[in-house]
């Protein structure tokens, strides 16, 4: 079975689909030279990819950037309420905190 190569995720659902590579579309800002590229197979190999692995990928990446944004706030609020004892958001919600034996 011959790779079926499309851009924006357009193809006949029995082949395997392939759209550019998030990065080679950043570095080259232009879809025609991807057009342009389905005619070569060297090129072809390195500038697409298989639709689902690069979905995988995408998702996997969004997820680390969430998981990152939330630890940052974690890691703030951690700094701001413990180690700086910031006064102004104790007394804003009063937060008292009081030692344990």
């Amino acid at each position: 079975m011959q790779d079926v190569f499309i851009d924006l995720g357009k193809g006949e659902a029995k082949e395997t689909r392939h759209v550019p590579k998030i990065e080679k579309i950043g570095k080259d800002n232009s879809l025609s030279k991807f057009r342009t590229a389905l005619s070569k197979y060297d090129r072809t190999r390195s500038d697409f990819a298989v639709v689902e692995g690069q979905m995988n990928s995408n998702i996997q990446r969004v997820v680390m950037l969430l998981n990152a944004l939330w630890e940052k706030q974690i890691d703030d609020l951690y700094r701001l309420l413990y180690e700086e004892a910031n006064e102004y958001l104790l007394g804003e919600f009063n937060i008292s905190f009081s030692k344990r034996d």
